[in-house]
């Protein structure tokens, strides 16, 4: 009648043990919870369209150039050194791979604002070599907890394509974030 339960309660396991395992159960999903989505990804991830940053946008375009903002929060004060913003891949049971740069690659970053008014001096962008950029800080940057960072990338969309738009932040330790971005034939979009 009780499937699993039934079985375990007529092999002798007493109420006690039966609670035990009825509190711990949840109790360890929660902290695997914790552990690999708030502790490990200290930061929020959303794309707008510029110049309005509180409006979300969808993350579907047609292929052809576009520029889009991305919004970045954190969630705990991080004193970061390097930024990496690129396009990936990711499979089930694979690393993450970068995108093909003949299907897609950021070609400009054209904005790059701090909640707290900074703006590019003391940064430095260089190209990654796989189709992004990466921003070095100098002197570090303390970002407070709740601040923002708005960037404004520019991308090519040469061919269909699915994957994500990764940001990565390098201070005490690497955290990323990311954010789902698809290509369509031109045919087929037009939610964008």
């Amino acid at each position: 009648m009780f499937g699993w339960l039934g079985a375990y309660l007529s092999h002798g396991v007493s109420p006690g043990e039966l609670l035990l395992i009825l509190i711990s159960a949840p109790t360890l999903f929660v902290s695997a919870y914790w552990w690999l989505f708030k502790f490990q990804i200290p930061f929020s991830m959303s794309l707008y369209e510029p110049p309005q940053t509180e409006k979300s946008i969808p993350s579907t375009f047609p292929r052809g150039r576009h520029s889009i903002g991305v919004r970045l929060r954190t969630r705990e004060v991080t004193n970061l050194r390097v930024v990496d913003i690129r396009f990936i891949n990711l499979s089930w049971l694979r690393r993450p791979s970068d995108a093909p740069m003949d299907k897609i690659e950021i070609t400009r970053i054209d904005k790059i604002e701090w909640g707290d008014g900074i703006g590019p001096e003391g940064m430095k962008l260089d190209p990654n070599g796989v189709g992004g950029f990466q921003i070095k800080l100098t002197p570090h940057k303390l970002w407070a907890a709740g601040d923002y960072i708005y960037l404004e990338i520019t991308f090519e969309a040469r061919a269909a394509w699915s994957g994500y738009l990764s940001f990565e932040g390098r201070a005490d330790h690497r955290a990323r974030r990311r954010s789902r971005i698809a290509i369509l034939e031109d045919a087929l979009s037009g939610s964008y």
